[in-house]
């Protein structure tokens, strides 16, 4: 018997959004190099940032000097450059760090935590009526094809629906072809998702981090939409017409994005109010960051 339209739909949804969150999870965890250092080099709301928090990977570092230079670093007459390379993906790291020391800050604030039971019953959910192994093979066969399509995209200026078309339809949801083509087109995010591949890809045991992750970003989104729903009255007013009645123009007038952008300036505001001390001269001018990084 055939399972219902609407249940295959969203199998074939629900198993996607998994396979982009183990993308960028697998990218997280492949992203740090080599640490070493242990000074500190700066703080935020007391928290300590190590130098081997940012210190950056040899790769990263001669992947970077390529994209600026456009060759491979030389040994010793191309020392001073490569020094500057390492100071720019440092002061980049630094900045990250702060910024996920401030998140971590505001979730514990607004009271975010992940139970067992939710992570389970998502896993459950997301699931329900699938052979997880056979699922992960799918998923994992995806993501080689993936790779091998942000290539002609990014590499080659291929149109990128015809490339979903031909490649991805049925395997992943539009939005989410289109949301790989705008965050991983850059070559090291495209190293590090072959990287990922390479080393087996998705596995059972990497989805309970996974999960947490996604169900806390829910629980967060949440609460910032009820702060601002009591400081912002346009943003108050542009909710209680999203629930009531979507279709009105003052919803439709608004700008795409319109609350994502809202949330964005709160986690400025935010960055903005936190107490952060750098220690480490030769990194004074990363914060606060002059552009949105």
């Amino acid at each position: 018997m055939h399972k219902p339209k609407r249940r295959v739909i969203a199998t074939v949804v629900g198993a996607a959004a998994l396979l982009l969150l183990a993308c960028w999870f697998g990218i997280g965890r492949l992203r740090a190099g080599e640490r070493t250092e242990t000074a500190i080099v700066a703080t935020v709301d007391g928290a300590a940032i190590a130098r081997s928090d940012i210190q950056p990977s040899q790769k990263a570092i001669d992947t970077r000097f390529t994209q600026v230079h456009g060759r491979d670093p030389g040994a010793d007459v191309d020392a001073e450059l490569v020094k500057n390379i390492t100071h720019e993906l440092e002061e980049a790291a630094l900045v990250k760090q702060i910024r996920a020391v401030v998140r971590k800050t505001q979730m514990n604030r607004l009271g975010v935590a992940v139970s067992a039971d939710e992570i389970d019953e998502r896993w459950r959910r997301a699931t329900d009526g699938v052979d997880v192994d056979t699922k992960l093979g799918e998923w994992n066969a995806t993501l080689s094809i993936l790779i091998d399509s942000l290539q002609y995209a990014c590499v080659a200026a291929a149109d990128t629906d015809a490339i979903y078309a031909q490649r991805l339809e049925g395997r992943m949801p539009k939005a989410q072809w289109d949301m790989h083509v705008k965050h991983d087109c850059a070559p090291e995010r495209r190293r590090i998702l072959a990287a990922y591949s390479s080393k087996g890809g998705a596995r059972r045991d990497e989805y309970p981090e996974i999960l947490e992750g996604a169900i806390a970003t829910e629980k967060a989104r949440a609460a910032i939409d009820r702060e601002l729903v009591e400081s912002d009255p346009e943003y108050a007013e542009y909710m209680t017409l999203l629930k009531t009645d979507p279709g009105v123009e003052r919803v439709q007038a608004k700008p795409p994005g319109f609350r994502d952008s809202k949330h964005q300036q709160w986690w400025e505001t935010r960055y903005r109010e936190a107490k952060v001390q750098i220690n480490d001269a030769q990194f004074k001018d990363a914060w606060p960051p002059n552009t949105q990084r």
